[in-house]
Parts: structure tokens; C-alpha cells; sequence
């Protein structure tokens, strides 16, 4: 039935906005022009993109790997995966609000300060008013589809409570991430919805424009706003999790580097430096700060935090060759464990998964980690049921190290950070 109401709907109100398009590509004006300017436009952009828009779907059916049943278990992982590492990461979900930096490339900072400061007084009323304005933000705030999909399935299928605890799960997976990106979301919107007013723009004019400032500056997964890059088959979109933030952050900066030349300095300054050294910065703060291992001051970990944190951040936008060259480079310094190539996130996490026996033998046995046998084992329960429980595993195993004395919090506050990171701080294990 859902499948059913969603062909209808999107025969109804897509079909017609399809087929204005395509009269538009094959006019012979058009696709001479088209063509000079680039020839692979048509076959390997735009006909991708409407395909996607047409169908609303990201995924590619595979013709290897098992078919269906390979897709499902692809898709699966990739899921399971993404709950397990994003659930309750207050890590991650803090560094959402580096999106403003990005977004002051878009919207001057006049109008961005004047957006939070009304935000932050009102914050439900502004977010109340941006839903009426635009259906875009409605639906990225409240996730509708997901929730009307949800209400289907159980008044058809009559779940069980393993069956809700899954569903729910699902749902809020990414809660802590969507409650600080809302909050950027609503002033980028904001910001940019007024500053369209006030250069003459009507209402209508303004909505698309803020619209397209949010969709542009903090990215979307939308099939109709995503890159080909991030679709195709489910097996192929395994290693591809977690790039359409980078993915975003390369094309803006592409874009208004090459719109005008003068202002390179202020486009790499908010666009590429600042969301980079403060993502590293609140990285390093959860983690206690970033120690002295080697007793030499902190002017070569004040190097690595100044010139690493964006080499790694510009890394992360070139698919598979960054990785590459990140290796290249971890290779010569003291860390032993940055350096292997790093996998697609749900690879690493049945790596994990498969290591949990292993693990708990060597906590029992062999006086093992026993942070890595709870981390583990937990991972494996997620991966198995899709209940993100692995997120337990960084206050438990936190304990678990200041249980084996491998920790000891200097304070109640490096205590909570402990607890909440699930990492020791440097002070603590010495």
C-alpha cells in the first residue's frame, strides 16, 4: 500500500514537471549549446539527476552481488551501521554547528547575526514560522514521509515490540544531530530569507532563495539534491556513507571560488578553514585536549591541529584518493593506528562485530581490554537487531578503563567528558 500511494503521488505531481524538462533537454537548441559547453552533460548529469528526481530513489537496482538479497544486506548494514555510529554522538552532533560558517558564504553575516539573535530569543516561534513559509523546511524539519510510512505499516502489519523498538530506533537514530542542525538550518533559512527581502525580492522569490541557501550551504539527501556520486547499487553506496556533508562542502567552495577571484581569501577562510579547525577543536575538547605524549610541548600538536585538521578536512571531500594520500601521510608520524586505509564505516563495524568473541576471551582470559569487549560486543548487537545499543558502549567501556585502572578521571567534569565521549583524557592516564 505504501509503495502503491507513492507511485500515484509521484506520478501525479513529478510526471508533469518531467516531461516540461524533457522538452526543454531535447530541444535542439538547447542541446546544441548543451553540448558545446559540455558534451557529457546530458548523458552523464542531467538525465541521472531527473532519473533520480522522477523516481525519487538513490538506489540502483544491482545486477551482481547477489541481487535483491545482496542489496538488502548492503542496505541493511549500511543503515544498521549509520544508527550505531550517530546514535547519541555528541561529538558529531556538536560539530553541525560549523554550517554556519559555510553558510555565511551564501548570506551576509549582517543578516546571520541578526537571524540568530531572533532565533535564539523565539527559537519555536521562528522554526514555527520558516514551516509555513516553506514546505522544503516543514518536511526536513518533522520528516513526515518517514512518520506517515510508519503509521501505515502499523495499522497493516501489527508490529511487535521488537518490531516498534526497530522503528523507533530508526527514527531517532540521528536525534542529537537533527535537534543542532535544525537549529542551523532555521537561521541559515532565516538569514537568508530576509536578506532576499530586503534586495527587493517578493515572498515567493525569498522562500526559494532561502531554500536553495540551506540545500546548498548544509547539504540534503534528497534524491533530487544529491551528486551521482552517492548513488547506485547499495553495495557500491557502503563506501560513500558519510560524504555528502564533504561531497556539499567541495562543490560550494568550487562554485564561489569561481565566481569571483577576490574574494578567494574570505571563501577559504569561512568555507574550508573555520568549519575545520573548529569540527577539530570540539574533536579534541571531548577527547580532554590533545596531550604531550612525547614531553616536548605542544607546538607540534599546535601544528597538527593548524595544518592537519583542514589537510584531512580537503582529504575528505576527494573520494578514495584522499584516503589514499591521509595514509601516505599518517604513516610518518607516532600513531600506529591511523595507519590503514580507512573502509566504509559498515565494513569496519562487522570487522568489529566479528572481533567481539575474540574480544571477550582476551577481557576473561588474557586480561584484554575490556573496553574493546564491550565496544564490540555491543556493535554486534546493533549490527544483528538494528537497535543502535553500541552507543552504550563509550560510557561502559570508559568505566570499564577506569575499572582496570587504565583511566583515572582527574576531576568530576573530565569524569562526565569521559563518560560522555567514552574517551580518557591524557591527564587521566598518566
Amino acid at each position: 500500500l505504501p509503495q502503491h500511494l507513492d507511485k500515484v503521488l509521484l506520478f501525479a505531481h513529478l510526471e508533469p514537471r518531467v516531461r516540461d524538462v524533457m522538452r526543454t533537454l531535447r530541444a535542439k537548441s538547447f542541446t546544441g549549446t548543451l553540448n558545446r559547453y559540455d558534451p557529457v552533460a546530458y548523458t552523464d548529469l542531467l538525465l541521472p539527476w531527473l532519473n533520480r528526481a522522477a523516481k525519487q530513489t538513490v538506489e540502483t537496482p544491482a545486477t551482481g552481488w547477489g541481487g535483491k538479497l545482496g542489496d538488502r544486506f548492503f542496505r541493511t548494514m549500511r543503515s544498521r551501521s549509520g544508527m550505531a555510529a550517530m546514535f547519541a554522538n555528541m561529538t558529531n552532533a556538536m560539530q553541525q554547528i560549523t554550517g554556519l560558517s559555510i553558510a555565511a558564504l551564501k548570506v551576509k553575516p549582517a543578516h546571520l547575526k541578526a537571524a540568530t539573535w531572533r532565533y535564539l530569543r523565539a527559537p519555536a516561534e521562528v522554526a514555527e514560522q520558516v514551516a509555513q513559509l516553506s514546505t522544503f523546511m516543514a518536511n526536513r524539519q518533522s520528516n513526515e514521509v518517514q512518520q506517515m510510512r510508519s503509521d501505515i505499516e502499523a495499522l497493516l502489519l501489527n508490529p511487535s515490540t521488537y518490531d516498534k523498538a526497530q522503528a523507533w530506533t530508526a527514527k531517532h537514530a540521528y536525534f542529537l544531530q537533527s535537534a543542532f542542525q535544525n537549529v542551523v538550518d532555521n537561521i541559515t533559512w532565516t538569514a537568508a530569507f530576509d536578506q532576499a527581502l530586503a534586495e527587493g525580492h517578493n515572498q515567493d522569490e525569498a522562500v526559494r532563495a532561502a531554500n536553495a541557501a540551506v540545500r546548498e550551504t548544509q547539504g540534503s539527501l534528497q534524491p533530487e539534491d544529491i551528486s551521482r556520486f552517492e548513488s547506485g547499487p547499495a553495495f557500491a553506496r557502503l563506501f560513500t556513507q558519510f560524504q555528502s556533508y564533504f561531497n556539499m562542502q567541495a562543490n560550494i567552495l568550487g562554485t564561489e571560488f569561481a565566481k569571483v577571484a577576490g574574494r578567494l581569501f574570505y571563501v577559504f577562510l569561512l568555507g574550508f578553514l573555520v568549519p575545520a579547525w573548529f569540527s577539530e577543536a570540539i574533536v579534541q575538547a571531548m577527547r580532554g585536549g590533545p596531550g604531550d605524549d612525547d614531553g616536548d610541548g605542544y607546538l607540534d600538536e599546535f601544528l597538527a591541529f593548524f595544518f592537519g585538521a583542514p589537510a584531512r578536512n580537503a582529504a575528505a571531500m576527494v573520494p578514495v584518493a584522499g584516503q589514499a594520500s591521509m595514509l601516505v601521510a599518517n604513516s610518518f608520524n607516532r600513531k600506529p593506528y591511523d595507519d590503514r586505509m580507512s573502509t566504509a564505516p559498515a565494513v569496519s563495524m562487522i570487522e568489529s562485530a566479528a572481533s567481539a568473541p575474540h574480544s571477550i576471551y582476551k577481557a576473561i582470559a588474557e586480561d584484554g581490554s575490556a573496553k574493546r569487549a564491550i565496544r564490540d560486543t555491543l556493535t554486534l548487537i546493533s549490527i544483528s537487531t538494528g537497535i543502535p545499543v553500541a552507543a552504550l558502549g563509550k560510557p561502559l567501556g570508559y568505566v570499564a578503563d577506569v575499572g582496570q585502572g587504565r583511566a583515572e578521571p582527574t576531576g568530576p567534569v573530565d569524569a562526565l567528558r569521559g563518560a560522555v565521549s567514552g574517551v580518557a583524557s591524557p591527564e587521566s592516564k598518566r
